[in-house]
Protein backbone atom coordinates (compact mmCIF):
# COMPACT_ATOMS: atom_id res chain seq x y z
CA UNK A 1 0.00 0.00 0.00
CA UNK A 2 2.94 2.17 0.92
CA UNK A 3 4.54 1.78 -2.42
CA UNK A 4 1.07 2.55 -4.45
CA UNK A 5 0.30 5.81 -2.21
CA UNK A 6 4.43 6.44 -3.29
CA UNK A 7 3.41 6.17 -6.79
CA UNK A 8 0.70 8.17 -6.63
CA UNK A 9 2.71 11.32 -5.33
CA UNK A 10 4.92 10.94 -7.55
CA UNK A 11 2.90 10.81 -10.48
CA UNK A 12 1.13 14.27 -9.03
CA UNK A 13 4.36 15.71 -8.90
CA UNK A 14 5.99 14.33 -12.06
CA UNK A 15 2.25 15.71 -13.96
CA UNK A 16 2.72 18.95 -11.73
CA UNK A 17 6.41 19.48 -13.40
CA UNK A 18 5.29 18.77 -16.42
CA UNK A 19 2.36 21.42 -16.71
CA UNK A 20 5.11 24.06 -15.01
CA UNK A 21 7.24 23.44 -18.08
CA UNK A 22 5.07 23.42 -20.52
CA UNK A 23 3.79 26.77 -19.19
CA UNK A 24 7.18 28.19 -18.91
CA UNK A 25 7.63 26.94 -22.45
CA UNK A 26 4.43 28.76 -23.49
CA UNK A 27 5.58 31.88 -21.76
CA UNK A 28 8.62 31.51 -24.09
CA UNK A 29 7.08 30.94 -27.37
CA UNK A 30 4.94 34.08 -26.90
CA UNK A 31 8.16 36.17 -25.98
CA UNK A 32 9.55 34.81 -28.96
CA UNK A 33 6.84 35.13 -31.57
CA UNK A 34 6.33 39.07 -30.20
CA UNK A 35 9.88 39.92 -31.19
CA UNK A 36 9.78 37.61 -34.18
CA UNK A 37 6.60 40.18 -35.38
CA UNK A 38 8.74 43.37 -34.28
CA UNK A 39 12.27 42.00 -36.35
CA UNK A 40 13.24 41.24 -33.59
CA UNK A 41 15.21 37.64 -34.47
CA UNK A 42 18.00 37.54 -32.00
CA UNK A 43 15.68 38.01 -29.30
CA UNK A 44 13.33 36.18 -30.96
CA UNK A 45 16.11 33.08 -31.47
CA UNK A 46 17.15 33.00 -27.86
CA UNK A 47 13.43 32.93 -26.53
CA UNK A 48 12.21 30.06 -28.89
CA UNK A 49 15.56 28.32 -28.36
CA UNK A 50 14.53 28.17 -24.16
CA UNK A 51 11.13 26.67 -25.38
CA UNK A 52 12.87 24.13 -27.60
CA UNK A 53 15.17 23.29 -24.34
CA UNK A 54 11.77 23.18 -22.50
CA UNK A 55 9.76 21.04 -24.81
CA UNK A 56 12.94 18.79 -27.04
CA UNK A 57 10.15 16.44 -27.58
CA UNK A 58 7.32 18.91 -29.46
CA UNK A 59 7.96 19.46 -32.91
CA UNK A 60 5.95 23.26 -33.13
CA UNK A 61 8.64 24.44 -31.15
CA UNK A 62 11.27 23.60 -34.29
CA UNK A 63 9.11 24.15 -36.49
CA UNK A 64 8.41 27.76 -35.09
CA UNK A 65 12.37 28.43 -34.50
CA UNK A 66 12.58 27.31 -37.76
CA UNK A 67 10.28 30.13 -39.19
CA UNK A 68 12.82 32.88 -37.41
CA UNK A 69 15.89 31.21 -38.73
CA UNK A 70 14.46 31.61 -42.00
CA UNK A 71 13.02 34.87 -41.32
CA UNK A 72 16.69 35.87 -40.09
CA UNK A 73 18.74 34.45 -43.40
CA UNK A 74 19.88 31.55 -41.69
CA UNK A 75 18.46 28.74 -44.19
CA UNK A 76 20.40 25.94 -42.89
CA UNK A 77 19.96 26.36 -39.17
CA UNK A 78 15.99 26.49 -40.25
CA UNK A 79 16.70 23.29 -42.06
CA UNK A 80 18.06 21.65 -39.21
CA UNK A 81 15.00 22.91 -37.16
CA UNK A 82 12.59 21.84 -39.67
CA UNK A 83 14.40 18.33 -40.43
CA UNK A 84 14.15 17.81 -36.60
CA UNK A 85 10.81 18.63 -36.25
CA UNK A 86 9.94 15.83 -39.09
CA UNK A 87 12.11 13.25 -36.80
CA UNK A 88 9.74 13.76 -34.28
CA UNK A 89 6.27 13.86 -36.12
CA UNK A 90 6.60 12.96 -39.24
CA UNK A 91 3.06 13.64 -39.40
CA UNK A 92 2.56 17.32 -39.25
CA UNK A 93 2.07 19.11 -42.75
CA UNK A 94 3.65 22.26 -41.06
CA UNK A 95 6.99 20.85 -40.88
CA UNK A 96 7.15 19.93 -44.35
CA UNK A 97 5.28 23.04 -45.64
CA UNK A 98 8.16 25.13 -43.94
CA UNK A 99 10.82 23.23 -45.24
CA UNK A 100 9.50 23.00 -48.66
CA UNK A 101 9.57 27.18 -48.49
CA UNK A 102 12.86 27.35 -47.31
CA UNK A 103 14.24 25.07 -50.05
CA UNK A 104 12.68 27.07 -52.74
CA UNK A 105 14.22 29.85 -51.16
CA UNK A 106 17.37 28.27 -51.22
CA UNK A 107 16.74 27.49 -55.35
CA UNK A 108 16.68 23.73 -54.13
CA UNK A 109 13.46 23.00 -56.16
CA UNK A 110 13.88 19.40 -55.86
CA UNK A 111 13.72 19.36 -52.39
CA UNK A 112 11.03 21.59 -52.58
CA UNK A 113 8.75 19.70 -54.44
CA UNK A 114 9.65 16.52 -52.75
CA UNK A 115 8.87 18.22 -49.23
CA UNK A 116 5.46 19.71 -50.95
CA UNK A 117 5.00 16.48 -52.24
CA UNK A 118 5.41 14.53 -48.92
CA UNK A 119 2.83 17.47 -47.18
CA UNK A 120 0.10 16.57 -49.67
CA UNK A 121 0.47 13.23 -49.09
CA UNK A 122 -0.78 14.28 -45.37
CA UNK A 123 -3.35 16.46 -46.31
CA UNK A 124 -4.39 16.43 -49.82
CA UNK A 125 -6.32 19.07 -49.99
CA UNK A 126 -4.09 22.06 -48.75
CA UNK A 127 -4.66 24.65 -50.75
CA UNK A 128 -1.13 26.53 -49.45
CA UNK A 129 0.76 22.96 -50.26
CA UNK A 130 -0.64 22.71 -53.96
CA UNK A 131 0.18 26.03 -54.49
CA UNK A 132 3.71 26.15 -53.28
CA UNK A 133 4.30 22.80 -55.77
CA UNK A 134 3.20 24.35 -58.48
CA UNK A 135 5.22 27.22 -58.00
CA UNK A 136 8.45 24.82 -57.64
CA UNK A 137 7.67 23.01 -60.37
CA UNK A 138 7.25 26.13 -62.59
CA UNK A 139 10.87 27.17 -61.07
CA UNK A 140 12.07 23.77 -61.75
CA UNK A 141 12.36 23.59 -65.29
Amino acid sequence: MKFITVLVIFACIATAAFAQTRQQAQLYFESGWDAYLRNDYDKAIADLTQMVLLTPDLAFSYIVRGIVYNEKGDHDKAIADLTQAIKINPYDKRAYLVRGCVYYEKKNYDKAIADFEAGLRLDPDDAELKSNLELARKRGR
